[in-house]
């Protein structure tokens, strides 16, 4: 197996564990927030059957929808950024393939330079000081 394949494994591995870790807590905020998945279509603009198949961990959505529907459910960029790296995972290199995960899914974004350099510096500051704002 060659670097690329690797690396390629490695990758489809990290975003399918964001997406379990997303799944999970995108229904208990769903529900704790007593909003039914056509209630969360109409604040996100994410239909119904995306959010049903998220929630079952069935779709493999980009950043933007995982952005959609946190500020929907009143989350900050970074509290999705957390719920999607999962801080109580133990394991520093798949830690840091998620992170690499993430910067590359923003630069294919549509976000302002400003709101990348946040989410960049935020990334970088909790890898520096391992504090967790959000669990």
């Amino acid at each position: 197996m060659d670097k690329k394949e690797k690396i390629s494994q490695q990758v489809e591995k990290d975003l399918k564990e964001a997406v379990a870790n997303f799944s999970v807590k995108l229904k208990e905020l769903r529900q704790a927030q007593d909003l039914s998945m056509s209630d969360l279509y109409k604040l996100s603009g994410v239909s119904s059957s995306t959010i049903n198949d998220l929630e079952k961990a069935k779709y493999v959505p980009n950043l933007d929808v995982f952005l959609k529907l946190g500020y929907a459910l009143k989350l900050s960029k970074t509290a999705v950024l957390n719920i999607l790296l999962k801080e109580e995972n133990k394991s520093k290199n798949l830690r840091e393939n998620s992170l690499k995960l993430i910067k590359a899914s923003l630069q294919c974004m549509e976000l302002s330079v400003t709101d990348i350099k946040e989410i960049l510096e935020y990334i970088e500051f909790k890898d520096r000081k391992n504090i967790h704002f959000y669990k």
